[in-house]
């Protein structure tokens, strides 16, 4: 298996990004409250989910210790897509490498 390459401010956890906890409709309420007693900051109530901010340890962390969420995401970018064509442009301007 080939080795991946992680930027050395993504180990470190310097980077602050943006995560997205997914729920089951109707347990929001209880994620988000689970995410704050886990202490996220920038914790957030919206339908589908909780969004939260923080370093590549605390999108593990919360990985490890919600017991609600299904799904831990990063937000990798975000950019209009009104169209289909906006969408693949916005996909293609993120740097993969």
């Amino acid at each position: 298996m080939p080795a991946i390459n992680v930027p050395e401010n993504l180990k470190t956890g310097n980077l602050e990004m943006e995560f997205f906890a997914t729920a089951s409709k109707g347990t929001e309420k209880a994620l988000q409250k689970e995410l704050l007693e886990l202490g996220f900051r920038s914790v957030r109530l919206i339908s589908g989910g909780i969004p939260f901010m923080g370093g590549i340890e605390d999108g593990w962390r919360a990985c490890l210790h919600s017991r609600i969420a299904q799904r831990v995401q990063l937000v990798l970018k975000r950019f209009p897509a009104a169209s289909e064509k906006e969408l693949y442009e916005g996909v293609r301007s993120i740097d993969w490498t």
